[in-house]
């Protein structure tokens, strides 16, 4: 199974990126920004600068925001590249548990829902109108 895991980060390698590169049969990729220490690196990790992703991706580079959280995109992208079977995503300052790689196994056991109208997951936990990040 191949799987991988997608952040972003300003910050030098956290204690959750140290972690999480160590994962077993996971590939790592890290989106950086402006602010991303220009030597960040990692063993087992796949660093994608700024400039990487203004050479690699130009044009959506163009339109995706700096010094903002969406350069997680670039991350996402390359896993995609790499023929994930499943992509998971999280902050630089999330550690995960220990228990953390065998959480799939059950989220894979759901049923898949398709339809062409998108559903609003948040819905089920408050009655405002949110989504990813509070907004609405």
């Amino acid at each position: 199974m191949n799987r991988a895991i997608a952040v972003t980060t300003i910050n030098k390698p956290s204690e959750a990126l140290i972690k999480l590169s160590k994962l077993k049969d996971f590939k790592l990729f890290v989106a950086g920004d402006n602010k991303t220490p220009k030597d960040w690196q990692l063993d087992n990790s796949t660093f994608l600068s700024i400039d990487w992703q203004h050479k690699n991706y130009k044009k959506l580079s163009e339109l995706v925001a700096e010094n903002h959280y969406a350069r997680k995109n670039f991350a996402y992208l390359e896993a995609i590249k790499n023929k994930i079977d499943y992509l998971y995503e999280t902050d630089d300052d999330n550690i995960p548990y220990d228990r953390f790689p065998t959480l799939y196994e059950r989220a894979a056991s759901f049923d898949q829902i398709s339809s062409d109208r998108f559903f609003n997951v948040y819905s089920l936990f408050t009655k405002k109108m949110s989504g990813p990040e509070g907004f609405p």
